[in-house]
C-alpha cells in the first residue's frame, strides 16, 4: 500500500484538519510520501507530520515541496508572495516525484 499526503502549510505545518486525520485514521506500518506548497520552501514544514508518521511505525518514502501562493499575515497586505505558484515546472518536478516514489515499490 502506498499513502500520499498533499497539503498547503498554515502556522508552519500541514492544516490541522490533515493532521488530525493522521493522528486518527492512519494505519500502521505504511508506506507514505508527502506533498507540499509553501510560502518559503527552503524550510522543513514536515516536521510536526513527520513525528506522527513515525508514532505510527510508517515508512516515508519522500517529501516533495515547492512554492505556493502565500497571504499568510501581513502578505495579505502586499497582495500575498509567489502568484503563480507553483509553475509548470513545480508541477512536472512534482509528477516526475510520484514516478520515482512509484518505481521504488
Amino acid at each position: 500500500d502506498l499513502i500520499g499526503i498533499a497539503s498547503g502549510i498554515a502556522y508552519s505545518k500541514f492544516y490541522k484538519e490533515i493532521e488530525q486525520v493522521i493522528k486518527e485514521k492512519m494505519p500502521e506500518g505504511k508506506n507514505v510520501f508527502l506533498m507540499y506548497t509553501c510560502g518559503k520552501p527552503g524550510q522543513d514544514f514536515a516536521k510536526s507530520i513527520k513525528g506522527t508518521l513515525s508514532s505510527k511505525k510508517c515508512n516515508i518514502l519522500g517529501i516533495y515541496r515547492c512554492k505556493g501562493y502565500d497571504t499568510y499575515g501581513p502578505l495579505k497586505l502586499i497582495g500575498g508572495i509567489n502568484k503563480g505558484s507553483p509553475t509548470d515546472d513545480e508541477i512536472h518536478g512534482a509528477v516526475k516525484f510520484f514516478r520515482e516514489i512509484i518505481s521504488k515499490l
